[in-house]
């Protein structure tokens, strides 16, 4: 068993996990600076926190 391949890939996969996971957090308005609020263009069934527009 090749432990070096195996320490890489958990390497690997732990950082493209917390990718992920603040990629996602972005999404619905966490963000390092705290809590964002929402865009004006949200409405009662969905709230925007990024413009799409300029990503």
């Amino acid at each position: 068993m090749d432990k070096n391949a195996i320490k890489k890939f958990a390497i690997n996969a732990r950082n493209e996990l917390r990718a992920m996971v603040k990629q996602k957090a972005n999404v619905i308005g966490i963000t390092e600076n705290g809590i964002e609020d929402k865009l004006s263009i949200s409405t009662k069934e969905i709230e925007y926190y990024i413009d799409d527009k300029f990503h």
